[in-house]
């Protein structure tokens, strides 16, 4: 992976069919496939228990034009390849893909409500129409897992698992219950489920590609997404000038 230096984080650039070929190479494997925005970029830096999952990914993909550019200009100053706008890559730019993994795959996917859940799982079924899909929603459904302990997950015997919890909840819930967790591939794709459901409207493809996907999500949703997109930015000003303070001794 590559690592920007000014934030200390970990990412590798792929294009949607680069996290395919990863997931199918990794299959029967226990592996963690994360992705980084600003937004866990601030909890990167101000979450510990957060940070040690990233620490500790097998794949972190690069999910927002930031860190894109971030890792672009480090590269230049090494002389290192240039970057393309593909490798940035959300969730619901690779899991549109999932059929191409196997005909058989076998998807689990956590999170949101029982309906959105419901229509998410129906979604994904016919991108991996020859494989098996199976959802747990974020709520009692995730409550009913843990008190089992995973007993239903392991038996449907996942290849690849989504979880959509949003951040941090997501993160920790893999850390709090790795060890009971079935072997798979585990995703973690934040607000995708009910993106994928159309609980959420789905941002345009070529917004992402210019980079304004934050706004049009803004704009869909102000109420939710504000201070994430008009505040959080301000704030990880603040914790990057620390974080460097602290590597220099200063701090």
């Amino acid at each position: 992976m590559d690592t920007i230096d000014l934030w200390g984080i970990r990412v590798k650039p792929c294009a949607p069919d680069d996290v395919i070929e990863w997931i199918r190479n990794n299959q029967g494997e226990k592996k963690v496939l994360l992705n980084h925005n600003l937004h866990s970029t601030y909890l990167h830096l101000t979450n510990e228990k957060f940070r040690s999952l990233y620490s500790s990914s097998d794949l972190t993909l690069i999910d927002g034009m930031p860190i894109l550019a971030a890792l672009a200009i480090r590269r230049f100053r090494r002389q290192q390849p240039s970057l393309s706008v593909s490798q940035r890559c959300g969730s619901t730019d690779w899991i549109p893909l999932v059929g191409d993994i196997d005909d058989g795959i076998r998807i689990a996917v956590i999170g949101a409500s029982l309906s959105s859940n419901s229509s998410a799982v129906d979604a994904i079924s016919r991108m991996a129409e020859h494989g098996e899909v199976r959802g747990w929603s974020g709520y009692a459904g995730k409550e009913a897992l843990i008190s089992e302990g995973f007993e239903s997950l392991r038996t449907f015997r996942p290849d690849l698992v989504l979880i959509g919890l949003g951040m941090p909840i997501q993160e920790e819930f893999l850390l709090d219950h790795w060890d009971a967790l079935p072997t798979a591939v585990f995703a973690t794709v934040g607000g995708a489920i009910d993106q994928l459901s159309g609980q959420q409207r789905l941002a345009p493809r070529w917004t992402g590609k210019l980079g304004i996907e934050w706004l049009w999500r803004l704009a869909s949703d102000p109420k939710r997404l504000a201070s994430r997109y008009l505040v959080e930015p301000f704030k990880l000003m603040r914790v990057t000038v620390e974080f460097q303070f602290e590597r220099r001794g200063i701090l």
